[in-house]
């Protein structure tokens, strides 16, 4: 029932405006709070205990009718992990050395360029 949502019927609403029934502050705060939105277990965390016996009532006197059931809220799934970077194994090959015409000269590598 925790997931259940109801809502007020026009008894309900009437009841609201008139206090005809003469519901004590936490009844009728209920009462007021109960809109075809808010699930049991919502309605329990903003009063401040388990509203179950006083839908009974409610439905049973015309005041509420349930409209749904709803879904369990999920969690986002966790986003999936970064991939890992591969490594070579040990005692892989490495790339081959580049051609020696590829290497810098010995005066270019020490910071002398010939004019």
């Amino acid at each position: 029932m925790q997931r259940d949502v109801f809502r007020k019927t026009d008894a309900g609403h009437a009841e609201i405006r008139s206090r005809s029934l003469g519901f004590d502050a936490r009844t009728r705060g209920l009462l007021i709070l109960i809109n075809g939105e808010l699930t049991v277990a919502e309605l329990a965390a903003r009063v401040g205990f388990d509203p179950t016996e006083m839908l009974v009532r409610f439905v049973g006197a015309g005041l509420v009718e349930r409209v749904a059931s709803a879904a369990p809220k999920l969690r986002p799934a966790p986003p999936p992990p970064a991939p890992a970077v591969a490594k070579p194994p040990a005692g892989a090959p490495t790339a081959p050395a580049p051609p020696a015409e590829l290497m810098p000269t010995d005066a270019a590598a020490a910071g002398g360029a010939a004019r």
